[in-house]
């Protein structure tokens, strides 16, 4: 019940709203994982009031996680409304008890490790996916019942069974090229200024995708785009897909986007969402991920 009061919180659905279908929005970018993360919290801490939960169920759940093989639940489920990935007949407990058994097997060397061992799940995805969006919805009961949350804050460790955060190297010059080259033989005009964007901005591909005309302002000379809670393309209201909420601050775009004429093509066109054609799509940020998966594949960056 925690979980679907703070997915429909994100939704901005009110308590009296008696179906999904009285939407004033579309669904939160995040409510699929957050109901997912609250789904793998109960089948291995078990369901429970919200205030029984201890640091010590915290804790535990992040070590189970660390067994938890990465391609598990790929199968579409709904819980509230909400389309996410998961298996209904997968048994997550017996899962990480089995692959328990399995580790203590190797390191006892009972068995013999395979060739190539399955993948767990990471140290970002554990904390990141997982651990902060059980904790999310832990805070907003507390919040709810107006008392202090205990577990505000606690440090939970991740089990260094689970990979760490990869450095990811930037992209050379000679490989930005060939993707900008690749973009603009498409004639398609997010093809050709998102790859740009994102090199010269740093910002997410979620991010750019949502970018409104009206977003384009000029400050002091220089123009800058200042993202909004809420964007309406369409006459349809949605919600902005974000991250973090520092990804929402207003951020400059460099005198060469003006110089190459793209300030004046985004001003020349009807108030509404820049990329058009992405944002027509049902997921526009799934729809601009794709497209840009297709470039950089087509190049072999």
């Amino acid at each position: 019940e925690a979980t679907v009061r703070f997915i429909n919180t994100m939704n901005g659905i009110s308590s009296d709203t008696k179906t999904a279908d009285e939407r004033t929005t579309t669904p939160h970018a995040d409510s699929g994982a957050v109901a997912r993360a609250s789904k793998y919290f109960i089948s291995l801490q078990g369901d429970r009031k919200v205030t029984d939960y201890t640091v010590s169920d915290l804790q535990d759940f992040a070590n189970d996680l660390s067994y938890v093989q990465s391609s598990i639940g790929k199968k579409p489920i709904k819980i509230s409304g909400t389309t996410i990935y998961g298996d209904d007949d997968f048994d997550l407990k017996k899962h990480v008890k089995a692959q328990r058994d399995r580790a203590a097997d190797i390191f006892y060397d009972r068995i013999e490790p395979e060739t190539c061992e399955p993948p767990t799940l990471s140290e970002n995805t554990i904390r990141h996916t997982y651990l902060d969006r059980v904790k999310r919805i832990i805070d907003s009961e507390y919040t709810a019942q107006k008392i202090p949350n205990p577990l505000r804050g606690v440090a939970i460790k991740i089990n260094n069974r689970a990979a760490p955060p990869r450095a990811r190297d930037s992209l050379s010059v000679e490989a930005a090229n060939e993707i900008f080259r690749a973009g603009v033989k498409t004639g398609i005009m997010a093809d050709i200024m998102l790859p740009l964007l994102a090199w010269i901005t740093g910002r997410r591909l979620g991010l750019l995708v949502s970018i409104q005309t009206d977003w384009i302002k000029q400050e002091h000379g220089a123009w800058v785009v200042k993202p909004k809670w809420i964007v309406d393309p369409n006459n349809r209201a949605k919600r902005v897909a974000r991250k973090t909420s520092p990804i929402l601050k207003k951020f400059a775009l460099h005198r060469y986007l003006e110089d190459i004429g793209f300030i004046d093509w985004v001003k020349a066109q009807e108030p509404g969402p820049v990329f058009r054609i992405l944002n027509n799509c049902k997921r526009p940020e799934a729809a601009g991920q794709k497209r840009m998966s297709r470039l950089l594949d087509s190049t072999g960056v």
